[in-house]
């Protein structure tokens, strides 16, 4: 069976009927009143970022640690063999580059998911200006500080009880992801409360202005 030009035209222009708009209507509804599924798109784009970056990440501090040391604390002895002198920062970063980069890697990853968070989640408003953009970054890096800290110290552990790096770091995500929709969602509203108390009293007094202004001139 032959497919003419006129049957190609009307399945490539198909018209839009009013249960195409309806269906459409009803998904950005719910995308509007469901910031839990948008925070969690948001989440797992970072996340895939994050996880980038740790894999990125640790073996380049494996490499740049062991040679490192082995310029700095590796000493020739009289027999040919060589033996380790030293260590200090060096050896416990190469001893802990998991942890290290996972720290790293969450710091950084902290810039990128607020731009994603401002975008998916909180709307561009948030950070239209440069005063805001700056502001809500120092408030998400706030957030963010308690877990980056306790999820370092969870995944640690678990590493050293012989969970492997690549179930740790999901493991720690998931739990870490929940407290931050928590404590980034009350931030928010606690700033646009702020913000909105902000202007209503600013307006007021423009208002109060004119209103004593216009008394005053009608006396």
């Amino acid at each position: 069976m032959t497919m003419t030009m006129s049957d190609s035209q009307f399945v490539i222009s198909t018209p839009i009927t009013t249960s195409t708009i309806q269906s459409n209507l009803i998904f950005y509804d719910q995308w509007q009143w469901h910031p839990a599924v948008r925070f969690a798109i948001s989440g797992i784009l970072g996340n895939a970022v994050f996880w980038g970056l740790d894999r990125m990440l640790y073996p380049l501090i494996v490499r740049t640690t062991s040679s490192v040391r082995l310029k700095r604390t590796v000493a020739s002895m009289p027999n040919n063999k060589f033996i380790l002198i030293g260590g200090g920062a060096s050896t416990w970063i190469n001893n802990n580059a998991a942890s290290v980069s996972f720290f790293v890697a969450y710091l950084l990853d902290i810039a990128i998911q607020h731009f994603l968070n401002a975008w998916i989640v909180f709307g561009f408003h948030t950070i239209g200006t440069r005063e805001l953009y700056f502001l809500s970054l120092a408030t998400s890096y706030t957030a963010y500080f308690g877990t980056l800290c306790g999820s370092t110290i969870m995944q640690a552990y678990l590493l050293h009880h012989g969970t492997s790096k690549t179930i740790a770091f999901w493991s720690v995500i998931a739990l870490g992801s929940i407290v931050n929709y928590v404590v980034l969602t009350s931030l928010n509203e606690v700033r646009e409360h702020r913000d909105t108390t902000h202007r209503q009293n600013k307006m007021a007094t423009v208002a109060s202005k004119i209103w004593k202004s216009r008394n005053g001139n009608n006396i």
